[in-house]
């Protein structure tokens, strides 16, 4: 977010100066409004990109949605699920995320099972599946998983 904010800053104030400089140059009014639009267009390009990051980290105070987002997946695949724990951790030099860390236990039949996991991982989050333990026999099949994904502050 911060980071993106002052690419941002960056590319605006350079497109400012291009702009009063073109002014300086030319006297024209017309080039000048085809700069300001095309930096408006920039512009709505960088927020509409910035809003796609920030979709891909938990927010402080969403993390009961994102452990839904978990029961969810695991309802469509007709699997079992339960959190074992849940904990946040400081990510290295960075204010501005956390670690959101949970551990799950799940149960299903061995395809269910690994549709579940498959579809954890495609919950359009930024989620690192730290391990993932697997047991069972013909029909039932149980395990749990830790894993990871990253939150805002």
């Amino acid at each position: 977010g911060v980071f993106i904010f002052v690419v941002f800053s960056m590319v605006t104030f350079k497109e400012v100066g291009k702009m009063e400089r073109e002014i300086g140059k030319t006297g024209s009014i017309e080039k000048s409004l085809e700069n300001a639009l095309r930096v408006k267009k920039q512009m709505s390009e960088l927020v509409d990109q910035t809003q796609t990051l920030d979709s891909f980290f938990v927010k402080s105070g969403e993390e009961a949605y994102f452990l839904e987002e978990i029961d969810r997946v695991a309802k469509i695949n007709n699997v079992k699920v339960a959190t074992n724990s849940i904990g946040v951790k400081d990510v290295a030099e960075d204010n501005n995320f956390e670690m959101l860390n949970t551990s799950i236990k799940y149960e299903g039949s061995f395809v269910n099972v690994i549709s579940f996991l498959e579809s954890v991982q495609n919950i359009p989050k930024a989620i690192l599946l730290n391990s993932v333990d697997l047991n069972g026999n013909e029909d039932i099949w149980s395990g749990t998983a830790s894993l990871s994904v990253y939150k805002t502050k």
